[in-house]
């Protein structure tokens, strides 16, 4: 048959192909800056047959691939990291890049400060935004194949008070799975489906970006390109294992190399570690009178509960600021920082409402706690203890606040207003 002079056979093709590509829909990463080559003959239409009959059954062995079970993911379908049942970690929510107010502009800042001086016009996609959340979508051009993009991957941000922050990124084809931590070894494997003359390099750093001190190879491989180290935490083709001692949140980075950084896939973990005394936690706790830091005739207007506890440094109007705390217990980042006084001989006893997440400490050497019991003091003063809050995110809570048989719920702005209350008076973290 003579496909080039018979429109009804090219138009039965092309009326298949928008049928498939409707059927694909949102299951193939879009990017708007890519260019796609245009058809200049008929004589196309026979392969186009055999490429959407390829297309097929290529989708459904990896759409086949979703049922593996990822329990978090980051960047998008077809890039993303499982953590093992039970995998002792969890994804930290810190800042891998800073940038500006911008979204798209940061995206592409953290790319060119990754990639290094290599001349590279990445494709940056429109930002989709919610909630203080973006994400970006990429493409890094192919110089031998200008069509088509030599990879493609997800940048995700968060809004740190007025600017983006980057807290991970992905590219299509680079996994992390079965990832676990084990109180001293994070282990789990890397791999890749990207077919290169070149291996992927996986590094554990710290926040600051070193090798941490359990590295297999602290010196990486070969001379640093471009200022960074590579493969401190080994290298492969394919699918090769991870483990490294570490501990505390850290950085895990996995790039293909060749003459420079040719991709880049990076998130943080939190590694709790037992030794640690910062990484613990008690659902009862005690003050006593020894604990305290001064004491006070007044509150100076601080809000009062039961004529007898007050939060010193917060006001019944405003929400409390909020800090990194610097745990490794993601649930525990962020801190306000509130002192705690209490008035009379009388005890009291402050405690979380079940089903909700937070934390409080009081004294000079507070841990996060659930419930609290403060002796009475002696005197005709408000005694002073320091301390304050842990949360994993800004929000109102209720405190339950008990003392002489009375008992009253306090609702507490951390970072977040409560209803009837104004936001925190000066910067605050998210």
């Amino acid at each position: 048959m003579n496909y080039d002079d018979d429109p009804e056979f090219e138009q039965s093709v092309r009326d298949m192909l928008e049928r498939r590509a409707a059927d694909i829909g949102e299951s193939l990463p879009h990017h708007a800056d890519v260019a796609r080559p245009r058809p200049r003959r008929r004589w196309i239409v026979p392969g186009a047959i055999a490429a959407a009959a390829a297309l097929v059954i290529a989708l459904t062995v990896v759409l086949r691939d979703d049922d593996r079970p990822t329990v978090s993911t980051f960047g998008n379908a077809a890039t993303d990291i499982a953590l093992a049942p039970d995998a002792g970690l969890t994804i930290a929510d810190v800042s891998l890049f800073a940038g500006g107010t911008d979204a798209a502009t940061t995206a592409r800042a953290y790319l060119q400060d990754r990639f290094g001086p290599r001349a590279v016009d990445f494709a940056i996609a429109d930002p989709i935004t919610s909630a203080g959340r973006a994400t970006v979508s990429y493409s890094i051009p192919d110089n031998a194949r200008a069509t088509s993009p030599f990879a493609t991957g997800t940048i995700r941000l968060r809004l740190d008070g007025a600017n983006w922050v980057v807290v991970s990124a992905s590219t299509d084809g680079i996994r992390f799975d079965d990832l676990r931590y084990d109180g001293t070894r994070l282990r789990g494997s890397a791999s890749t489906t990207i077919h290169l003359d070149t291996s992927l390099a996986l590094d554990v750093l710290d926040e600051r970006g070193a090798a941490v001190p359990g590295a297999p190879r602290p010196e990486g491989l070969g001379a640093p390109l471009a200022g960074f180290l590579y493969g401190t935490a080994g290298s492969g083709s394919g699918r090769f294992a991870l483990d490294v001692a570490a501990n505390g949140v850290v950085i895990v980075r996995a790039s293909l190399i060749g003459g420079g950084r040719l991709t880049i896939s990076e998130l943080a973990l939190a590694l709790p570690d037992a030794s640690d005394p910062g990484a613990s936690t008690t659902d009862d706790d005690r003050l006593t009178c020894s604990d305290a830091t001064t004491a006070t005739l007044g509150v100076d207007g601080a809000p009062t509960f039961l004529d007898q506890v007050s939060l010193s440094g917060g006001t019944a109007d405003r929400a409390l600021q909020t800090a990194r705390s610097g745990r490794a217990d993601p649930s525990q980042r962020l801190w306000s920082k509130v002192g705690l006084l209490t008035y009379s001989d009388r005890e009291v006893t402050l405690e979380v409402p079940e089903g909700q997440a937070f934390w409080f400490g009081w004294g000079s050497s507070a841990e996060p706690a659930k419930k609290l019991t403060i002796e009475g003091c002696t005197g005709a003063a408000w005694t002073v203890f320091v301390g304050g809050f842990w949360t994993d995110a800004p929000k109102c809570v209720d405190l339950i606040v008990r003392t002489g048989g009375r008992e009253q719920t306090v609702a507490v702005g951390l970072g977040d207003p409560c209803p009837g209350q104004l936001p925190p008076d000066g910067p605050t973290e998210r």
